[in-house]
């Protein structure tokens, strides 16, 4: 997880984005506007920050639940352990499996 701390110049900046959104809408970067689920976040983070308090962020992919490989056991989710062994794979954090068994593709 990375982190941004919160220095006075940060506190600075962090506010004068957040006065500068709030007078106009949707934040913006130049002439072009945040999607809206990117504002959404970066308001949070700079909310965080405009407030004396450092902010811990993760990036992810999210994929779909549809499009995630499934055990052929027991159709949860599955991922490798390994993404260098094409063939570690086991369940998912997030499975909601009953049985033992080893997760298999």
């Amino acid at each position: 997880m990375g982190v941004i701390q919160s220095t006075p110049a940060i506190v600075t900046a962090a506010r004068r984005a957040l006065d500068a959104a709030d007078a106009g809408g949707a934040l913006r970067v130049g002439d072009h506007a945040l999607p809206p689920g990117v504002d959404d976040v970066l308001r949070k983070v700079l909310e965080l920050l405009a407030g004396g308090k450092a902010a811990g962020y993760t990036v992810s992919v999210f994929v779909p639940d549809a499009e995630r490989p499934k055990c052929g056991d027991c159709r949860e989710p599955i991922e490798l352990a390994d993404p260098t062994d094409g063939e570690s794979w086991i369940h998912a954090e997030d499975a909601n499996y009953f049985g033992d068994h080893s997760a298999w593709a």
